[in-house]
């Protein structure tokens, strides 16, 4: 994508913007990741992560939990939060450990970016878990192209981030199976 291209496409996220962008993002992470590492606002990488969030929650919804709309809500802000929360954890490592001194926006794009170009075909249950580690790839060259880190340092936080995620829901496991038990 031409610098441009993301100038223009920056200026409003339609239909058409929406696919400019996910094709960029598939056609060459690389290449789309570089153009967009000048970007401070976070807001054309939360509406293309809330247009992919819609499609992946809708079409969650209406083929595995009945219509239910109350699941395609609970999808939807799962969709939306998880990126945002995965971001903070990499951007409260990168103060603690590397203190790069990265702002929380950069690492939001690079999530949101990587997260919806995903969600558009992870919605399959059983493609899910496969399409995961391409998703982290991408976070991986995000994290390079976008907040300057080294390959290895990208890889390091990337597991790093897993595991803090995993412990914080191990943690937590109890409360969401009485959350689930009142919504039930």
């Amino acid at each position: 994508m031409s610098r441009e291209a993301a100038m223009k496409v920056s200026s409003s996220m339609g239909i058409r913007g929406y696919f400019e962008v996910l094709s960029d993002i598939m056609r060459s992470p690389l290449k789309f990741f570089q153009s967009v590492a000048d970007e401070d606002n976070s807001k054309r990488a939360g509406t293309f992560l809330f247009i992919s969030a819609i499609f992946y929650s809708s079409v969650s919804m209406t083929y595995f939990y009945d219509r239910s709309f109350m699941y395609g809500t609970i999808i939807l802000i799962n969709s939306m939060l998880m990126p945002f929360l995965t971001a903070g954890i990499t951007y409260a490592m990168d103060g603690l450990f590397l203190r790069r001194g990265v702002l929380f926006n950069k690492f939001f794009i690079v999530y949101a970016y990587a997260t919806g170009a995903i969600m558009i075909i992870s919605w399959l249950p059983s493609l899910g878990w496969v399409f995961e580690p391409l998703r982290a790839a991408l976070v991986c060259i995000g994290l390079v192209k976008v907040c300057g880190y080294r390959w290895i340092q990208a890889a390091i936080t990337i597991f790093a981030t897993a595991i803090v995620l995993v412990t914080l829901f191990w943690l937590l496991a109890p409360l969401l199976v009485q959350v689930k038990m009142l919504l039930t």
